[in-house]
């Protein structure tokens, strides 16, 4: 979940990103609440804090 820096295969040190602003919207503007969206904030957010704990820790 580390955001994409300018050059490529780079990252921005310590920041991250999640839910549907790692992939832009899954659908359109108007269904912003759906299963499909709401799993994945949940689940890209799980996987960023693992990522972020193993770089701290």
């Amino acid at each position: 979940m580390a955001v994409r820096g300018a050059e490529p295969g780079t990252t921005v040190p310590g920041l991250y990103a999640v839910g549907t602003e790692t992939v832009g919207t899954m659908h359109n503007d108007y269904y912003w609440a759906l299963g499909q969206t709401v799993g994945w904030a949940h689940t890209s957010g799980v996987l960023a804090a693992e990522e972020i704990a193993a770089n701290v820790l």
